[in-house]
């Protein structure tokens, strides 16, 4: 009797470490993280779609309508792969488009490693990745007249960090979004009409 309840010991003792040594839960196994982009910075970029962005071009005194597509909602995926671990990160994209005949003005935000969103805008040819578009940022113009009309809490982003720094920047808040574009052809484009 003694050696049954020993054997029985043992026995559900192997099964234990055999089911421990076979669980996923060792190592990190396949996991899959999703990285949303966090609302404080969704709600700082006015776009859903279907808007009408009419920029006036100052160089030359044209106006140009620009039509919103519908938005989009994708992933981007990165991935670290370690012995028995499979890490997967799917970050958040969205994004838009607005159409004029040969023009396009592409607006993307997403969310990178570290849950840092960023707000990219391609426009002519440049492209401007504005970092943290966020209340946490400060305000590089408390107020600003842009095409005759006054703005607030407006930031003003660079395409890059260069030295010396570029002489083309776009400037945005989020209750308007994009405001005025100054490209590096010396062209000016200013918003007078967002709805």
């Amino acid at each position: 009797m003694k050696s049954k309840i020993i054997f029985i010991i043992l026995f559900i003792s192997f099964i234990s470490f055999a089911m421990t040594m076979c669980s996923k839960d060792r190592g990190c196994g396949n996991t899959i993280r999703y990285e949303n982009i966090p609302q404080t910075y969704l709600k700082n970029v006015p776009y859903v779609g279907g808007e009408i962005l009419t920029f006036l071009h100052v160089n030359t005194g044209d106006t140009v309508r620009f039509n919103g597509e519908p938005n989009w909602t994708g992933y981007s995926n990165s991935t670290f792969d370690k012995s028995d671990c499979h890490f997967e990160t799917k970050h958040e994209g969205r994004g838009i488009a607005y159409v004029h005949a040969d023009k396009k003005i592409v607006i993307n935000q997403r969310n990178t490693n570290n849950y840092v969103a960023t707000f990219e805008v391609d426009f002519e040819n440049e492209y401007f990745i504005t970092g943290d578009f966020s209340d946490n940022r400060i305000f590089d113009y408390d107020s600003i007249i842009i095409a005759n009309r006054l703005y607030y809490n407006v930031f003003r982003f660079n395409i890059d960090a260069s030295f010396p720094p570029t002489n083309y920047f776009i400037y945005c808040n989020s209750k308007y979004g994009i405001l005025k574009f100054e490209l590096a052809s010396g062209e000016t484009w200013e918003l007078i009409n967002n709805k």
